[in-house]
């Protein structure tokens, strides 16, 4: 039996965004550029939405299956930012790729209300990190664009609680730090404090700035991660926390998709424990945007 305001791990969706066809459509096309063989999608454009009716907690999100396009080029500066979104309710006009949720040992997402709409919960921790039979579950996306050299913001809108902290939270990540290259947003540790990090191509030399706050109040919080140039930051609710110098060649490029609330379903899979809204990545702006 499904329980109320649970997500089915098969289930996808995508939001239509707010701008008009023929503006977007100018915007993504500077930006994108084919990549042999890779799966990737690009923001989905209409000149006008459908109405819709609000999600409430106890329902699941509607299923849809995402258009096909092809990733901008690695390292490309564009002349917009492409920008994806992931809400978790149809009143919200705005652009966002497809996801799928993806879970193990019992594992499932649900809606609580946020504001005027909704987030997705995630399971509670287990009394030890890395437990097999502890649940797991995170957001598969479509979307895999490559920031390359070019500036790059993520975040989310997260609301964690003192006793929901563990080892390792992980926000959102593309890519892992062994192997290619990644970018991520976590929050590790019993303080509760965000952190990006940056892995290029090239080197396996992990780059991580560290916010010197905690986020761990079961209250909500808007946490970013901005790179340009040689700068990274981690912002909290706006204000940057913290800052790292990072390679002006740092080049991010992999096959990988974004994933949201953890790396993967393994039993190690860095589980994030509280709730989630206002994905967002952002190629093509970094602080000043």
């Amino acid at each position: 039996m499904r329980a109320e305001g649970e997500i089915l791990p098969a289930r996808r969706r995508w939001l239509l965004p707010a701008v008009a066809l023929a503006s977007a459509l100018a915007a993504v096309a500077a930006y994108l550029a084919p990549l042999h063989g890779h799966r990737a999608i690009a923001v989905p454009l209409t000149a006008a939405r459908s109405p819709t009716v609000a999600a409430s907690p106890s329902d699941s999100i509607a299923a849809s299956a995402p258009p096909q396009a092809s990733a901008p080029a690695p390292g490309a500066v564009p002349g917009a930012p492409l920008v994806v979104r992931y809400g978790f309710e149809d009143s919200v006009p705005e652009a966002s790729a497809a996801y799928e949720v993806r879970a193990a040992a019992g594992g499932a997402v649900r809606t609580e209300k946020h504001g005027g709409g909704l987030a997705v919960r995630f399971p509670p921790p287990c009394a030890h990190y890395g437990d097999p039979a502890c649940p797991r579950v995170v957001l598969e996306t479509s979307f895999a664009a490559n920031p390359g050299t070019a500036p790059l913001r993520f975040g989310a809108a997260v609301r964690l609680a003192a006793n929901e902290t563990s080892d390792g939270e992980n926000v959102l990540q593309k890519g892992f730090s062994h192997g290619h290259s990644q970018f991520k947003l976590q929050i590790d540790g019993v303080g509760g404090q965000p952190s990006c990090v940056l892995v290029g191509t090239t080197s396996q030399q992990i780059h991580v700035v560290t916010a010197g706050v905690s986020v761990a109040d079961g209250q909500w919080h808007t946490i970013e991660c901005a790179r340009a140039g040689a700068s990274l930051a981690v912002l909290v609710d706006g204000a940057v926390a913290g800052r790292a110098n990072v390679p002006v060649e740092l080049s991010i490029v992999n096959d990988d998709p974004l994933r949201i609330g953890g790396k993967g379903t393994s039993a190690n899979n860095d589980q994030f424990h509280g709730a989630l809204d206002d994905i967002f990545v952002s190629i093509g702006c970094g602080v000043s945007c």
